[in-house]
């Protein structure tokens, strides 16, 4: 489970909260907050939070990476504060993270490359809450004001 302060384990069976200690070289996770998590082709989640974008093994109950905005280049994203994160089911390797404050971000993981889209490029705000898409190559867009609908082929 995601909490305003790391991530902890339910036992439904116990009814009873079990605590996490799979932070391994990630400590700063246990003070941040949790916002999402997204199943990933290769088996692993993607743990959104304020402190950036973890991946994680729930077979090991471990954590294996952490991207965010002081991360060395292959562990490198523009912001830290995420709320959500969507693989593209078209284009292998992109993903879309929505965040607090810097708009919309496309990441293609393999290469590290992002690509930010904010105010100037149209968004009526930057503070994204997640992102759907759809099947004519749009994706959705909840914000702080409004529903947008984001264009992945032309950028609008």
């Amino acid at each position: 489970l995601g909490t305003e302060h790391g991530l902890t384990r339910f036992d439904i069976r116990q009814d009873r909260e079990l605590g996490f200690s799979g932070y391994g070289r990630f400590g700063e996770l246990a003070s941040a907050k949790i916002t999402a998590f997204q199943p990933d082709p290769d088996g692993t989640w993607w743990v959104c939070a304020s402190s950036g974008l973890y991946r994680f093994d729930p077979r090991r109950q471990l954590l294996l990476d952490r991207y965010h905005a002081d991360g060395d280049p292959t562990h490198r994203l523009p912001f830290d504060f995420l709320h959500f994160i969507l693989p593209d089911r078209h284009q292998p390797g992109v993903y879309w993270l929505a965040t607090k404050g810097a708009g919309l971000v496309r990441w293609h993981r393999p290469t590290g490359q992002t690509q930010v889209f904010a105010r100037t490029e149209g968004l009526s705000n930057e503070v994204l809450h997640a992102v759907y898409d759809d099947d004519r190559g749009g994706l959705w867009l909840p914000s702080d004001r409004g529903l947008m609908r984001f264009d992945k082929q032309s950028h609008t």
